[in-house]
């Protein structure tokens, strides 16, 4: 649900990475846009992520275990 509220761009370069591990470059070339503009949409894609998910009770308790989001 949370990424059904992502600009198209950003939530697919955000489920190709963190979904589909996927890196920067097999991204770029996936979507047929530059490095830096794939790590600008994950940069965007990330902080909305993180911003939904600390106000839901489920999604905050699992990155509170990640090491990726974890704040600890």
């Amino acid at each position: 649900q949370v990424l059904e509220r992502f600009p198209a761009d950003e939530r697919i370069a955000f489920a190709l990475r963190f979904i589909d591990g996927m890196g920067v470059n097999e991204i770029a070339a996936m979507t047929q846009v530059s490095t830096g503009t794939v790590k600008r949409r994950l940069t965007r894609a990330e902080g909305r992520f993180v911003s939904a998910a600390e106000r839901d009770p489920v999604l905050r308790e699992r990155m509170e275990h990640s090491e990726r989001w974890s704040k600890s």
